[in-house]
C-alpha cells in the first residue's frame, strides 16, 4: 500500500485497485476510510510523518468537504422560531395546532412528510414524490 501512496495514488485509488485485484476475497479488500484512519489516527512519530508525506495533500488532519455555498445560516426567510410561539400552544390544551417535518432517506432519494397534531398526538405520514421543496 505504501508503495502505491508513494507513487502518488490516493487512498480511494488504492482501495479501488484492491477491490479489482481481490474481487472474490472480501478479507483482502479495505475501504479508503480505513486507509485514511490507518494513516492519520494510528501511527505515531516518524512513521506518522512518513505516511502523511505519502498522501497527495500531505495534511495530518482531514477536513470536512463543503456542502454548498448557502449552508451558512438559514436560507428560509421570515420564519418564526419555535421558542417564540404562543404559550397556549405549549400547553397542548387547544386542538388544531400542527407541527410538520420532513424525513429524508438515504442519499436524499426518498422523503416522508410528517404532520403531528399536538393535542391528540395524531400523526399523518405522506410519501413525497421526491426530496425537493
Amino acid at each position: 500500500m505504501k508503495q502505491r501512496l508513494d507513487a502518488g495514488w490516493s487512498p480511494e485509488q488504492v482501495a479501488g485497485k484492491l477491490r479489482e485485484v481481490h474481487r472474490n476475497d472480501q478479507a483482502l479488500r479495505v475501504s479508503h476510510e480505513t486507509i485514511y484512519c490507518t494513516i492519520c489516527a494510528l501511527p505515531r512519530g516518524e512513521l506518522r510523518r512518513e505516511m502523511i508525506a505519502a498522501l497527495r495533500q500531505k495534511q495530518s488532519k482531514r477536513r470536512p468537504r463543503g456542502r454548498g455555498s448557502e449552508r451558512r445560516g438559514s436560507v428560509l426567510k421570515d420564519i418564526t422560531p419555535i421558542a417564540e410561539r404562543p404559550a397556549k400552544v405549549g400547553l397542548r390544551e387547544a386542538p388544531g395546532h400542527w407541527e410538520g417535518d420532513l424525513i429524508k432517506g438515504a442519499g436524499n432519494r426518498s422523503a416522508v412528510a410528517t404532520l403531528v397534531e399536538r393535542t391528540s398526538r395524531l400523526v399523518l405520514l405522506g410519501k413525497m414524490a421526491d426530496a425537493t421543496a
